[in-house]
């Protein structure tokens, strides 16, 4: 059947997995409309960083096509020295099989090759990332004139020869020959096709994203770094970051880092987890005031 006289293919949520569903069907001259609830692509921040496999890159390579891919390889980080490593976030020891060894290393990369105990590279004995936002951004190029902006998916309905997608305000989409339900966890069309077995538990367990210039990580070196401290009575608290090359001294530059922990550890006012700024930064503060300078 002509590429014209095909229904598109809905998708709810311009995520990276719906816009790289939407490269594939642009590559193959498939139609598709997208459908996505904030108003543009800057409207929310997406910044934290994504490793990716090589069963991804190759996954991505094959949806981009070569031109496509080099531009998104190019976008990508790619992190040698040690690979990853595990340190006591209270003495900067690194850890062996989940345990402190008795060493010390303020410095923790003088020791770290030595216990090296998990690998993430993937191409080119890299660890290869790329920020969700990047990653947004480029899997979007091309797409842009068939994606609505500001329509949130609340749910479909069935026609005699597709579906139409509903949205937050009550109008309807355009048919479409089916339709994807990619916004998330949260998707209101997986909901609707389980027929509302689907549900999604809060564990209570909260995380805080933040960025700090590279020469605050330049003690470690090059790697994947992960901090962990477990002498909280409250529960297991964490730290990971990436530390690539070639920035390190540059204290213009920022890099990422993501704290994790436990339930019950990371308390937001208001168990808010949307707060950003002055408040998180204290929040993260607080519990790493005994932590090693390293």
């Amino acid at each position: 059947m002509a590429a014209a006289d095909r229904k598109p293919i809905l998708i709810s949520g311009a995520g990276v997995a719906s816009l790289l569903l939407a490269q594939s069907l642009f590559r193959a001259s498939i139609p598709f409309r997208i459908f996505e609830k904030d108003a543009s692509i800057i409207f929310r921040a997406q910044g934290y960083r994504l490793r990716l496999s090589n069963e991804g890159l190759d996954a991505i390579e094959a949806a981009l096509g070569p031109e496509g891919f080099q531009k998104f390889w190019d976008a990508c980080g790619k992190t040698g020295g040690v690979g990853f490593t595990t340190i006591d976030a209270l003495t900067a020891d690194p850890f062996e099989d989940g345990i402190p060894t008795a060493k010390k290393a303020p410095d923790a990369s003088a020791e770290a090759s030595k216990i090296l105990r998990e690998t993430l590279a993937s191409r080119e004995g890299k660890v290869v990332g790329i920020s969700r936002g990047d990653m947004r951004r480029i899997f979007l190029s091309g797409c842009e004139d068939f994606i609505d902006w500001g329509h949130q998916v609340t749910g479909y309905e069935l026609t005699d020869s597709g579906v139409r997608a509903i949205f937050a305000d009550g109008s309807r989409s355009i048919e479409g020959e089916m339709l994807v339900g990619g916004e998330g966890i949260y998707s209101r069309v997986a909901e609707q096709v389980s027929g509302g077995r689907l549900k999604v538990f809060d564990t209570g367990a909260r995380g805080i994203h933040g960025q700090a210039p590279t020469t605050a990580f330049k003690g470690l070196g090059e790697g994947v770094w992960r901090a962990i401290d477990d002498s909280r009575p409250d529960g297991r608290v964490f730290i990971i970051t990436n530390v690539r090359p070639g920035s390190m001294d540059d204290p213009s530059v920022d890099f990422g880092w993501t704290m994790g922990a436990q339930s019950g550890v990371i308390q937001p006012p208001n168990d808010d987890y949307t707060i950003t700024g002055v408040t998180a930064a204290n929040i993260a503060r607080s519990i790493t005031k005994d932590w090693h300078p390293v």
